[in-house]
Parts: C-alpha cells; structure tokens; sequence
C-alpha cells in the first residue's frame, strides 16, 4: 500500500524548512515564486494531497478568528467579452466583483488571467496557475457554448457560471430562470395584467436559459385564476423576417403586457412602435433580467454580485475538502432573483 506523502516529505526531498514548504503549498506571499515553484513541482512528482482531515481542523480554527491571507483564486477571462453592448453593467462585471468582494472574506485575493485564444497555449496557463500555487479557478459564462479552457484539471478544483461550459461537468452557480419567469408573471398579474404575453429568443448561447423562462411563463399562466393562456413567441434571431410572423401573434392573441429577454428587446420595441403600439399607455414591457443600472424597464434583477460570491463559498469548500478535477456528482446551485418596477409597465387595478 503506497504511503502517504507529507509536507515532512516534501522538505525533505526539497531541502527546505517544512514551515517554508507549508507557506508555499498555501501560495503565501512570504514565500518567494522560485521556491515556490520548486515545492509545488515536487508536490506534483511525489503525489503530495493535503490530508483532509487536517484541512478540515484548520479551517475550524480559521473560522475561530480573522481571517487571514490563504492564497489566490483564477478568473478565466475572454478579453471579447468586453466588446460586448453594457458590458460595464454586465453580469461578466457583477459576477466577478461579487466573487472579488466574497474571495477577500475567505483570506483569498481573486486575480483576472486572460485565456489564450489558440488552445494549444492553454497547458501554459495551466502551468502558470500550477506553479503560482494557484488550485481555484473560477469560469465565467462563455460566449459561445463549449468545453472548458483545456488546463489539466486534475490540479483545481473550479466553479463556472450557468451552463455554457459543457465540459468538464463542474460544479456551477446560475440564476434560477424558471422560478424567475413565474416571479416575474406573479407581479404582473398582481399589477392587473391579464394577458401576459412572453417573446424569447431562441440562440445557441442563451438556449437553456430561454427554454426555462418559456416554460416558467407557460406555467404561471396555466396555473394562475383569470389569466389568459397565450403561447409563447418564439424566434431564433430578431430579424426582419420575424416582423410578420410576430404580428399574427401580436394581432391574434393581443398581450396587455410582454415578458422579453434583453437581447431582443430594441428589436420588439421597434416592432412595436411600427405599429403604432406605445409602451406603457398601450403595452407594457417587462424584462426577464434587467441590468442593475436599468432605471425604465420592470423586470427580474438576477442579484449578480450575489452570485458570483456565493461561487467563491462553493469553490472555497471545494478546496478546503481537497476536491480537485471534475466532480463525479456535481452541484448545481441557483440563486433567486426578484423583483424590480419600472414606468414601461402600469397598474391596472
């Protein structure tokens, strides 16, 4: 039976004090990077794992005072995500200030590392974060659905965003969009409305999220006394091919009120407004998620920040029990979002 590694181990196979081998495991600062570097290569050749029950001990005494500086977690970051329309008020923004705000709670600091775009440069940021000391890693949402940035993941344990890594199946932080559709029907209704019509977009990023608020809007209005059961528009693109088909809709099932998702919202709008339908006297307009800054569309605050910090609580306990690579159960956590007024609708009671 192969016994197990210590830190006693590793200074002995480095050379090095076990109290310097012990701040270089933890990535502490007091440590220089070269040293740093060394231990963590023996580690990594020795088969070195913290004995969780001792991490477990530690944490319980670290929870009994201050605490105090453990190390640094990795965002993983696509610098086209800052091309992005409001990207300054964007979930990519809130998520990782809320994470940053959380990670500092913990005794960690959460650093930003640009993801290379050819992926034959990943096994170097892979190696960067390794030899940092680097074991969390955090995964905002992708733009376009796919595999993880390919690091070897058997050395980190890491937290994404929603569902747009597809693999490796981590464990993830979302918004609940389903219960989020039916909260935001459940105010409408309680406003007057009657007629709550929903008008979602059917791309390839956003596919899971939209289906969810589809059926959250189907649900509530099935469910809900005194309204109307009207079926969701859906479409794969806001284009102009899609001004007649939303007419029929528009013109056969006459919505007091319209549920959107942000992305094509100017897109209704415009629609619209061509024919001659102003928003709120003659329709209101609400949205399945408004950005924090919105100050004239009602509609679901997905409480961002919130979710990025509660992404560092699950990717901390992920760490502190020597969880590393993917899960074989994952955990797929979601936060509640809530309500929000806003002039593009009225009461009607």
């Amino acid at each position: 039976m192969k016994s197990i590694v210590t830190q006693k181990d590793l200074a002995k196979a480095t050379g090095l004090d076990q109290s310097t081998v012990s701040l270089a495991l933890r990535g502490d600062s007091k440590v220089n990077e070269k040293t740093r570097e060394r231990v963590m290569k023996m580690a990594r050749k020795m088969g070195y794992w913290k004995d969780p029950m001792m991490t477990a001990l530690a944490s319980y005494r670290g929870g009994l005072r201050e605490s105090t500086h453990q190390g640094t977690l990795a965002w993983l970051w696509d610098p086209a995500e800052e091309e992005l329309p409001h990207f300054k008020d964007s979930v990519y923004v809130h998520y990782f200030n809320g994470a940053k705000r959380q990670a500092v709670q913990h005794g960690y600091q959460l650093e930003k590392f640009e993801v290379p775009a050819n992926p034959k440069d990943h096994r170097r940021l892979s190696d960067i974060l390794f030899h940092r000391g680097i074991e969390g890693v955090l995964i905002p949402p992708q733009l376009v659905p796919g595999p993880a940035p390919q690091l070897d993941w058997d050395h980190f344990s890491a937290v994404t965003f929603g569902w747009s890594v597809t693999s490796p199946r981590f464990h993830s932080l979302s918004p609940n969009h389903y219960h989020n559709a039916i909260e935001l029907v459940r105010n409408l209704a309680l406003m007057g409305y009657r007629r709550i019509g929903g008008c979602v977009g059917l791309n390839k990023a956003e596919h899971f999220n939209f289906h969810l608020w589809s059926h959250g809007v189907e649900t509530s209005t099935e469910n809900l006394d005194g309204i109307a059961n009207i079926p969701v528009f859906r479409m794969s693109k806001a284009e102009a091919t899609y001004v007649d088909h939303f007419k029929r809709w528009y013109d056969q099932y006459r919505p007091e009120v319209i549920a959107v998702n942000i992305e094509h919202l100017n897109f209704i709008v415009g629609v619209l407004d061509g024919f001659g339908v102003r928003c709120p006297e003659d329709i209101g307009i609400a949205l399945f998620y408004r950005a924090s800054q919105e100050g004239h569309y009602a509609g679901i605050y997905e409480n961002p920040p919130y979710i990025g910090g509660a992404a560092v609580d699950l990717l901390v306990g992920t760490l502190r029990r020597r969880e590393f690579g993917a899960p074989e159960i994952r955990r797929m956590l979601q936060v509640e979002g809530c309500w929000r007024p806003g002039p593009s609708v009225k009461s009607l009671v």
